[in-house]
């Protein structure tokens, strides 16, 4: 009885791959199942954020006093937007999440000091006489509009 597996009887030990009926159907493996496409976006790392920054951040982020995305787009780097109704008799109008995109880039650059880090880095560069090395910031935004799927994020810097 030590070796009889999960949803066996006694006496069959021997086949773990055999499938079961009812409520003990064969579970598969983790191993076995196709990797989901998000897991295998990989974004670089998100720059160094002010402590004071995060601090007052999440202080607002606790108390439900500023939108909620914010913390989450500081600290994970991604954020999902809310599915919208679009008007699909106006094919000349983009979706809601791509006519905003631009917007919410500017809000980005505002919150991770794109600017001030870009200055910094320009006189540092030139202190040096080094070439300007910027790294972008990449947000992973989740949405869902027509003709994309919500399964996977659109990388926006």
């Amino acid at each position: 009885i030590m070796n009889q597996g999960w949803g066996q009887s006694p006496g069959n030990t021997g086949n773990s791959e055999r499938t079961l009926s009812g409520p003990e159907a064969h579970i598969p493996s983790l191993l076995s199942m196709a990797t989901r496409n998000h897991m295998d976006i990989t974004t670089p790392p998100l720059p160094p954020i002010a402590p004071e920054v995060l601090r007052v951040a999440e202080h607002r982020h606790r108390r439900g006093l500023m939108y909620p995305f914010i913390y989450h787009v500081l600290t994970k780097g991604e954020i999902k937007v809310p599915v919208c109704i679009e008007d699909e008799c106006n094919t000349e109008l983009p979706p809601a999440v791509v006519l905003f995109r631009t917007s919410r880039q500017y809000v980005y650059g505002v919150l991770f000091s794109v600017a001030e880090t870009q200055r910094r880095m320009e006189r540092l560069a030139v202190r040096k006489r080094i070439p300007v090395e910027t790294h972008p910031v990449i947000v992973k935004e989740w949405s869902a509009y027509k003709g994309k799927s919500p399964q996977t994020p659109e990388l926006v810097s």
